[in-house]
């Protein structure tokens, strides 16, 4: 938005006036566009008008050498328009909102209200015009009037206010009363009135809790009335007297607001008291427990996106608050468990994960429902084991009873081995082994087939199961204990170390490695390597925080370890053959280290983009493959770099016996640059959970037919979510990749997504038994697209890609064979 500079000379003092002065003629215009558009400018230039009089009135008293004609110019102009100056401006405006046509009134509440968005403040007594235009007949107004209110409301939150009764000398907050007015407007007859009624709602978390209560509240509020003691006839329970003081048919004020809004005939008004009660409960513990049952209502409510709201709102406030379910909430919630969208389902799932349940009986009506839903669609089986995760860690007290029954123990025999695969068994130790992070004696009463169970299982769903050595440590069980599954790193750390000083240590190390190749101390580089490996991988382990840097730093070295083995071996004749294979290790660890890193500093990446130009002068002595397009995008400001890109582009365009020798001389005094290790790296990972691989029990599909296939991962340290990809390869070697659309990766934490989508694999040509593999790629655009995907396809490169996938990609984690078996049918 461009600044506008106002003069102070007369012309444009004098040409404001004119303006002023023909809207105010304009504003008794007979035709309500007139006068409406009037409005609407008069609202527009009443932060110009003002500035111009501060100008004005500056300019006046700097200038005292300017002659006398010049000043009584200006002043007069500056009288002029002072008249119009902040309460005037907004009294012309406010004397139509009472104008005899809606049209006007309209206008000139919509005109205060943009006077505010430009930063006019709003007179007080503004606020008893929007109370008037809440009674207005015309829709337009009433939502004016809303506005105004809210906006005011805002302004002056304590600025208090008389009652209305004449009888009663008492003050109430302009706060509290603002939201009874609003409230009240959840009766209008327009749709869009209580919807904005509903909406404007959820601003007011500073409202009085005595006041906020009564939304859920079914009696007539007390608000401006006093009790009168009975008369002489009583008035039965249940009925209200209609000649008391107390009754108001028509204004009942904040008297059950969100109950009225809940039960609206229409979605856009349920939709909105919803999301206002969710916003409130963020700030008001009380309010919350009231609105658990009005929200766990909306779970039967028609609409589908309905539910999935009221769900999700109640997830919202339970990961703020402890929701506590009684038998009957608890029947409630289940029930969405039955419904054919599988969003409510796993709305319901992450709302049963932060939920307390008042007894130990509901929690086998619990456990009961999520095996028969996980039954009846066997795709919610990844996020029932997810609920079976939360609940097991929120009810360890429960679980620690139900362990005999649910792993059919007995104290007089010894206990029958369940099959590992069987998704209720899988579930029961799913809960028991997360009831263990709070109850670690719930250990002593496993079987011992059970932490047999866990190894393999926790492979498999790495994270639905907790890890036992760090319960173990933490709830101090002997060395003995059954648990005691991982065996520790090496032990050639002591287990008081200052970590933070062995990781700058250990870095130390590393930069070490370098001198060590110039000096062409190859042994002692190698072994420097390893030990710096070690060290790097404890210390990954130790502290999480330093993973991501000591997962680079072992890249870094391991690209070293590759350059000692190529000059090593150059004399040998086996480095033709073993040259190819080397390039493509360089090149792949080079791309990796480059692009799926995050916090790399500007020298790192020259350092990186240096091993690439030798990974391609091997290739070049291996294959003697010509190209003339490498490293034109890059930006070498190296010198090195420079002369080594020089020289790699003469011995690709001429091939002569000169440049060769030139090339070979450089490969053989490459020393790798410096890199910087000081920044925090973080690399891009993700973690499949579903397809589960099935080896054992393949999926039987109709070849005729694509087969859709659920994918679901957790993706973490992604930059661009637009370069990640799903990669499937079929069993001919064909690799396709499937580009999900934006709106199914879910951020769950900064740079962190939560992926859910699906893939159509399609393959006429199959007749047996036979399994794809599908990992997650990040897909970059190389320096050589195609020259550079084959290498780094190397011993593979005859793997085909599609057409349409011309971007290079490196998996970014673990890959999933997903056997599958063609049945004609």
């Amino acid at each position: 938005m461009k600044r506008i500079y106002l003069s102070s000379s007369p012309s444009t003092m004098n040409t404001l006036k004119s303006l002023c002065i023909q809207i105010l003629a304009e504003l008794s215009d007979p035709h309500h566009r007139i006068r409406a558009a009037c409005i609407r400018l008069l609202a527009l230039l009443s932060p110009i008008i003002n500035r111009s009089n501060d100008i004005a009135l500056s300019s006046q008293g700097s200038s005292k050498t300017e002659s006398a004609a010049e000043t009584s110019t200006t002043a007069f102009t500056s009288t002029t328009l002072g008249a119009l100056r902040g309460m005037e401006i907004q009294t012309v405006i406010s004397n139509y909102v009472m104008d005899a046509d809606a049209r006007v009134r309209g206008a000139a509440l919509q005109a205060l209200i943009q006077m505010h968005l430009r930063g006019c403040p709003l007179d007080l007594s503004l606020y008893f015009l929007g109370v008037a235009a809440l009674k207005d007949d015309y829709e337009d107004v009433r939502v004016g009037g809303l506005n105004l209110i809210w906006v005011l409301s805002s302004l002056y939150p304590e600025h208090m206010l008389k009652l209305e009764h004449e009888s009663l000398d008492e003050y109430i907050r302009l706060l509290d009363d603002a939201f009874i007015k609003i409230c009240d407007m959840v009766n209008d007859s327009s749709v869009d009135v209580r919807t904005k009624a509903c909406t404007i709602m959820a601003s007011y978390q500073h409202v009085d809790a005595n006041v906020l209560s009564q939304t859920f509240s079914k009696q007539i509020m007390s608000h401006l009335k006093r009790r009168i003691p009975p008369r002489s006839i009583p008035t039965p329970e249940g009925d209200f007297d209609v000649e008391a003081d107390e009754f108001r048919l028509l204004d009942s004020g904040a008297c059950g607001a969100f109950v009225h809004g809940l039960e609206d005939e229409y979605q856009d008004v349920r939709n909105a008291s919803i999301d206002s009660i969710c916003e409130l409960c963020m700030y008001n513990d009380q309010f919350t427990t009231k609105a658990i049952d009005f929200l766990v209502d909306m779970f039967n409510d028609e609409i589908d996106h309905i539910r999935l709201n009221a769900i999700t709102s109640l997830r919202k406030i339970g990961s703020r608050a402890t929701l506590i379910f009684d038998a009957d909430q608890l029947e409630i919630a289940l029930g969405a468990l039955e419904d054919a969208d599988k969003s409510v389902r796993e709305g319901t799932h992450e709302l049963l994960r932060v939920v307390r349940l008042a007894t130990k009986d509901s929690m086998n009506t619990l456990i009961q429902a999520l095996l028969v839903n996980m039954q009846r669609y066997p795709e919610d089986r990844l996020s029932i084991y997810r609920c079976f995760r939360d609940v097991g860690r929120r009810h360890n007290d429960y679980i620690e009873d139900l362990v005999p029954s649910l792993l059919h123990l007995s104290r007089h025999y010894l206990p029958k081995e369940a099959n590992q695969d069987d998704q209720t068994h899988i579930s029961y130790l799913i809960l028991i082994f997360n009831a263990c992070i709070s109850s670690p004696e719930i250990l002593s009463m496993l079987p011992k087939y059970a932490f047999r169970h866990h190894t393999y299982l926790s492979s498999r769903f790495p994270e639905c199961f907790p890890d036992l050595d760090a319960i173990r440590r933490e709830s101090g069980l002997t060395s003995d204990d059954p648990t005691e599954l991982i065996e520790p790193i090496d032990g050639s750390a002591p287990d008081n170390i200052d970590i933070d000083r062995f990781m700058a240590q250990t870095l130390e190390l590393v930069g070490s490695v370098r001198g060590q190749l110039e000096r062409g101390d190859y042994t002692v580089a190698m072994r420097t390597v390893s030990v710096a490996t070690r060290d790097l991988k404890y210390v990954g382990h130790v502290k999480p925080l330093f993973s991501g840097k000591a997962e680079f730093a072992i890249l870094f070295l391991e690209c070293c370890k590759i350059l000692v083995q190529i000059k090593q071996t150059h004399l040998k004749p086996a480095f033709a053959l073993a040259a190819p294979e080397l390039a493509a290790r360089l090149l792949r660890l080079s791309y990796t280290m480059e692009n799926t890193f995050m916090g790399l500093a500007g020298q790192t990446r020259h350092s990186i983009m240096y091993f690439r130009v030798l990974a391609n002068m091997v290739w070049l002595f291996g294959m003697l493959k010509q190209t003339d397009r490498h490293f034109e995008r890059d930006d070498f400001r190296f010198e090195k770099l420079g002369d080594l890109r020089i020289s790699l582009i003469k011995a690709f365009n001429f091939p002569t016996a000169n440049n060769i020798s030139t090339l070979y001389s450089l490969m053989m005094t490459f020393v790798p640059l410096e890199i910087e290790l000081r920044n925090p790296f973080k690399r891009t990972t993700s973690a499949l959970s579903n397809p589960v691989s099935n080896p054992d029990k393949p999926y039987v599909f109709n070849a005729a037919f694509p087969l859709r296939i659920d994918v679901e991962a957790e993706l973490s340290n992604v930059a661009d979510i637009s370069s990640i990809a799903i990669e499937v390869t079929y069993p001919d070697q064909t690799v396709r990749r499937f580009w999900p659309p934006h709106s199914h990766f879910l951020p769950t934490r900064p740079y962190c997504f939560r992926l859910t989508t699906h893939v159509e694999v399609f393959q006429n040509a199959w007749t047996e038994q036979s399994h794809i593999e599908i990992q997650l790629v990040r897909a970059f655009e190389a320096d050589l697209p195609a020259h550079d995907d084959y290498i780094l396809r190397y011993p593979n490169a005859r793997a085909s890609l599609g057409k349409n996938d011309p971007k290079t990609a490196l998996n970014i984690g673990q890959s999933v064979r997903y056997f599958l078996k063609p049945e004609k049918r």
